[in-house]
């Protein structure tokens, strides 16, 4: 890849936190299941792989793109693979830009929380 294809990216600030609460801590209430790491990209013949996820997920799965450099670009495309595999996918518009706001969005926090699952 050429230097100028490369995408410079602002310096990140500092993590801002959530507001204190006074209920348990905030890590007692987080969900437990499984974690699938998967490399690479998917390739649509490769239905093992998708059959076994879709099992995991009761078929529903999140996109984040945030990592591409064209997120929105890469996320549309991606939740058309999965729909393609029989899944019910939605891209979920976090990017590396909002990072800052996104985590105290209750509308896209709500949306995490309804799938459970989520394809970086």
């Amino acid at each position: 890849m050429t230097g100028s294809a490369l995408k410079a990216r602002p310096e990140a600030g500092p993590i801002q936190s959530a507001p204190e609460s006074t209920s348990q801590p905030r890590w007692k209430s987080l969900p437990t299941g499984t974690l699938a790491l998967i490399g690479g990209r998917f390739e649509p013949d490769n239905h093992r792989l998708y059959t076994a996820l879709r099992a995991r997920c009761n078929g529903r799965i999140a996109v984040l793109s945030m990592a591409s450099g064209y997120p929105e670009e890469v996320g549309s495309e991606t939740v058309e693979e999965f729909r393609q595999q029989g899944f019910y996918a939605e891209h979920i518009p976090i990017y590396f830009e909002t990072r800052h706001e996104s985590p105290f969005d209750n509308a896209l926090t709500d949306r995490l929380r309804a799938f459970g699952s989520v394809f970086f």
